[in-house]
């Protein structure tokens, strides 16, 4: 009897490692197929991210290559569409509404549709036309007529650039080098802008810079409040504070507090004679 139970427990104990083994032989397999297929899923979304991230890119270097004719402008317009959308968004998480977000998109597309305008029938450069034929009328400077206006407009925007970049410098620094450093901030900075406006633009080019300018104002319009500081962040921060339990809390421990009887003092424990420093 002992020795049939012995093989008999041999016997069993064989019988479960033969299902431990082949439980973990069918799980390994399961698991390999397993990661061929996350390794495939996985493939197919990277595959997807991928084919997203050239749909989100390649439309506007597409757009701005077939409609203004350079990529240029459609990174540009990608680039101020996406920190746009992200200001709006930001916006939005801090209680924005709508409403305001939609008409300072208005208001940027008003702006956006002048300047366009503007550039579209070359008015500044027609201008600057003007101011050159008079140089070159009034005073015997000879500069070549194709590059007269762009000239003229540089040369007449860094002097009066200098000129108030000095006085706003010596006004605000108090002091020589913040007048120096102002004269030549504002001679840069008004020098680059009229030989900007003096360039003839194509049709093209207009539209484009008025839908850059749009995309530009937007944000600047929508933040308006956060820079003024009208924004009123105590009842936006409110929303997030328990504020009316915790009132109503308050008020209920006040209740109990009057409703509660007045408990008698408790009265002072005898001493005894000898003890505790008494005599």
């Amino acid at each position: 009897m002992r020795y049939e139970l012995g093989m008999a427990r041999a016997a069993l104990k064989r019988m479960i490692d033969a299902h431990v083994a082949l439980a973990k032989a069918e799980i390994g397999l399961i698991a390999s197929k397993a990661g061929v297929a996350l390794g495939l899923v996985a493939g197919a979304l990277a595959l997807v991210i991928f084919a997203a991230l050239v749909a989100t890119v390649g439309t506007p270097l597409f757009l701005g290559e077939w409609i203004f004719g350079s990529m240029g402008w459609g990174i540009l317009h990608g680039v101020l569409f996406g920190l746009a959308v992200a200001v709006a968004l930001m916006l939005r998480a801090l209680d924005f509404s709508a409403a305001r977000l939609g008409w300072t998109l208005v208001a940027a597309a008003f702006v956006g549709f002048l300047v366009g305008g503007v550039f579209f029938l070359n008015i500044p450069h027609a201008g600057w036309v003007w101011v050159g034929d008079q140089v070159d009328v009034q005073t015997t400077l000879e500069i070549d007529p194709a590059y007269r206006p762009l000239v003229v407009a540089a040369s007449i925007g860094a002097l009066v650039g200098a000129v108030l970049g000095l006085i706003v410098g010596a006004w605000k620094g108090r002091s020589f080098s913040a007048a120096i450093g102002g004269l030549l901030g504002g001679a840069l900075a008004l020098g680059a802008f009229c030989a900007f406006t003096a360039i003839s633009f194509s049709a093209e080019c207009a539209v484009g810079l008025g839908i850059a300018v749009t995309l530009v104002a937007w944000p600047v319009f929508a933040v308006r409040p956060l820079v003024d500081g009208t924004f009123d962040w105590n009842a936006y921060t409110a929303q997030y504070w328990p504020g009316l339990t915790v009132e109503i809390v308050q008020e209920t421990i006040e209740q109990v507090k009057l409703r509660l009887p007045d408990m008698p003092s408790r009265p002072a424990r005898p001493s005894m004679p000898g003890r505790g420093g008494q005599k």
